[in-house]
């Protein structure tokens, strides 16, 4: 009986860490990578990737593998959008279906019935005309920003700021366009979170 329970309890610690493994995965470092450049990629700042690969800030090698931990950041998003072209007039034929002519005409039965009103209330006969839509898809990749403003203090230059915050001076001047030559105090800044 004892061993059951020492099995069960086994069993328990296993689940927990793999649930806690889950947070983190790994990344080659290829030849030319930065340390900025793979934390950008995964929407993480040097930071975090310093804090669990402490080694790495002494010397990054190619085909070094680094523990990257998995972003709760908002990655950019990719919409698909529909432009109308133009129409093609399509006379039915005999068997020909709503979901055929979708197909053919690589548009969806919806599109079809939207420029066709009468659809929604008849079946498809033959003979009728329909206006078949050409649309155009576009992908749009609308791009979170992961920021969070910052306030500058009092004798604080842009190079310590760049290094509190583990970036270089050149993503300093990336996130923050409106770039002066000096910081002020109370000027505000944006960081990647």
């Amino acid at each position: 009986m004892s061993k059951f329970f020492s099995i069960i309890l086994i069993a328990i610690m296993c689940s927990f860490g793999t649930l806690q493994a889950q947070n983190f995965s790994t990344h080659q470092v290829k030849a030319g990578e930065t340390i900025e450049s793979i934390a950008k990629r995964y929407y993480i700042t040097a930071n975090d990737i310093y804090t669990l690969n402490p080694d790495a800030k002494k010397e990054l090698k190619a085909n070094t593998i680094l523990i990257i931990p998995i972003s709760k950041a908002n990655k950019p998003t990719v919409t698909t959008v529909k432009e109308l072209k133009g129409f093609r007039t399509h006379k039915t034929k005999r068997k020909e279906t709503l979901y055929s002519l979708a197909k053919k005409y690589d548009v969806s039965e919806d599109d079809i019935k939207k420029y066709n009103k009468f659809l929604y209330a008849n079946t498809l006969r033959k003979g009728d005309k329909l206006q078949i839509p050409i649309l155009k898809e576009t992908k749009v990749v609308d791009e979170v920003k992961n920021t969070k403003p910052y306030l500058v203090q009092a004798k604080e230059g842009k190079w310590r700021i760049a290094y509190k915050f583990g970036i270089t001076l050149e993503e300093l001047e990336a996130l923050n366009l409106k770039w002066e030559l000096y910081f002020k105090k109370g000027n505000k800044l944006m960081f990647l979170i």
